[in-house]
């Protein structure tokens, strides 16, 4: 779904890039901060797997 949201962006000229490059940089900062997380044992719900996968 994301993906769809990213194509739709960049077909739009300069506001599509810049919007697409903050979605980036938004997704990188929560996989870090998700990995650091996991590297010290704590576990995150995420909004819509973490209903799913009741492991913890």
């Amino acid at each position: 779904m994301l993906s769809i949201v990213r194509v739709i962006l960049a077909l739009i000229p300069i506001l599509g890039v810049l919007l697409n490059l903050v979605i980036t940089l938004a997704l990188v900062a929560v996989l870090v901060v998700l990995i650091i997380g996991a590297a010290k044992g704590k576990a995150y719900r995420i909004p819509v797997v973490g209903n799913l996968l009741n492991v913890f």
